[in-house]
């Protein structure tokens, strides 16, 4: 990754109390608490692919140099990640490391089976493309939670609206990762909670827009589920055919399926974006209640939306025929 694309890589910390991740824009040089913010994302998500580095990116722990130490955590998080001897090193030199240095003792690593990026008119759509061709897309522990990584960045960015999930041509998603649940067993299925993290997909705050190419099979089928709204080619085939018919909004030729799943991300992204979680979150309380409940809560839902200041410029633009211009409170 070249150094000038580094500017566009945000960094984030998740601490325990935090309810969303804060972002950081990675300078070419990673020292005092902007280090240990990252290894904090690092350790408290798993090993989760964090840090994106520029090729002039230095990593370092120079707080000596000034007569103190590490105070956000650096020296307690530092070697779980690279080990105590470099931890040690690094911490009482203040020597920085390279960003090959850093990426091969596991400080910094690119996702491996899925591609994000934004789109849109005005970069207001994610888009995570899943990326296991020669698998076709089988959804392995790796890639589920490099999405749910994903999404989790996508979700804290105010400035993403919408997110489209997507695979090829040829596969959405063919499946889970048979050969590598092959060997597992109920003992260990129970105590790893086997990929209860998939779930985290439908957890999302923001909508999320399948668009569906090719193959959409077992879990594959499940993941375009988790999505609010599915957009299909003409070649999508679903893991169960018969449930196509209700669960895909709409068809499209196979080269326009992403492009008009943008178009609908940007359509959302034009209207208030706390309206559209509070829209949302009525939707989904539809399968979890009885009538009468939903009622009830859409009703209050509805109610709450008079505490917003979209909601006095949404009627406002509408009676004065002009559009909106919604400010998220």
């Amino acid at each position: 990754m070249s150094a000038s694309r580094v500017s566009q890589i945000l960094f984030s910390r998740v601490s325990h109390a935090a309810r969303k991740p804060q972002q950081f824009v990675a300078p070419a040089i990673r020292c005092y608490s902007y280090f240990e913010i990252e290894i904090e994302r690092y350790l408290l998500n798993a090993r989760i692919p964090a840090i994106y580095a520029g090729e002039n990116a230095k990593f370092g722990q120079p707080e000596i140099a000034i007569g103190t130490i590490p105070g956000a955590g650096g020296t307690q998080r530092l070697p779980r990640i690279i080990g105590k001897s470099k931890a040690m090193e690094m911490v009482l030199t203040g020597n920085m490391i390279s960003a090959e240095e850093a990426e091969k003792s596991g400080q910094t690593s690119n996702y491996e089976f899925i591609k994000v990026e934004t789109a849109g008119e005005k970069k207001n759509v994610g888009i995570v493309t899943l990326n296991r061709p020669k698998a076709l897309n089988a959804l392995c522990n790796q890639l589920m939670t490099e999405v749910n990584h994903a999404l989790d960045h996508l979700n804290s960015d105010s400035s993403i609206a919408a997110v489209v999930i997507t695979g090829n041509e040829k596969a959405f998603a063919a499946g889970a990762d048979i050969k590598e649940m092959k060997d597992n067993s109920f003992a260990s299925n129970l105590r790893q909670n086997f990929i209860a993290h998939w779930n985290g997909v439908a957890k999302s705050r923001k909508p999320l827009i399948a668009a569906v190419n090719g193959y959409a099979l077992g879990g594959g089928n499940e993941l375009a589920m988790m999505c609010d709204i599915i957009y299909a080619g003409e070649n999508a085939k679903f893991g169960q055919p018969e449930i196509a018919i209700g669960l895909v909004s709409k068809i499209f030729p196979t080269d326009k399926v992403v492009e008009e799943a943008v178009k609908l991300g940007e359509k959302i992204a034009s209207h208030s974006p706390l309206v559209v979680t509070i829209a949302k979150e009525a939707v989904n309380a539809a399968y979890e209640t009885t009538l009468q409940q939903g009622l009830l809560f859409e009703k209050r839902m509805f109610h709450s939306t008079f505490s917003l200041a979209d909601r006095k410029e949404g009627m406002t633009a509408f009676l004065e025929k002009r559009p909106p211009k919604y400010t998220n409170e």
